[in-house]
């Protein structure tokens, strides 16, 4: 039958959650293997943590070189892993710009559709 004025859909339900999920992975994974991902002026950097502490280069030069292969075999890791999550980025913005259509979309429907209900009963 005929469905009376439905409200829009709340805005930010599932793609959002599921992006900052996936965006947070990076970091979580980075922790786990004593390595940072710092925002710089340029960018991004990955670097070694000992302790929580971000290492000097003067540092790490005088670690083990099995510790500096293990450090430097993380931080590529982590890289390839901010690579890829910043590669997703645009589809994410494209899908967050759907929704945000779509709810307009509904939200001028709900608006529309109530005001001819109400002239339909005049």
């Amino acid at each position: 039958g005929i469905r009376g004025p439905q409200p829009p859909s709340k805005p930010g339900r599932g793609i959002s959650k599921n992006h900052e999920d996936t965006r947070s992975e990076p970091q979580v994974e980075a922790k786990k293997k004593d390595v940072a991902v710092i925002h710089t002026e340029t960018g991004l950097a990955v670097m070694p943590l000992k302790n929580g502490e971000v290492l000097k280069s003067e540092i790490f030069e005088k670690l083990l070189e099995k510790e500096q292969k293990e450090c430097t075999v993380a931080m590529e890791e982590i890289q390839d892993k901010v690579q890829d999550t910043l590669s997703r980025a645009p589809q994410w913005k494209k899908e967050h710009r759907n929704k945000i259509r779509k709810l307009g979309r509904e939200a001028t429907e709900f608006v529309v559709r109530h005001l001819i209900d109400e002239l339909k009963i005049k």
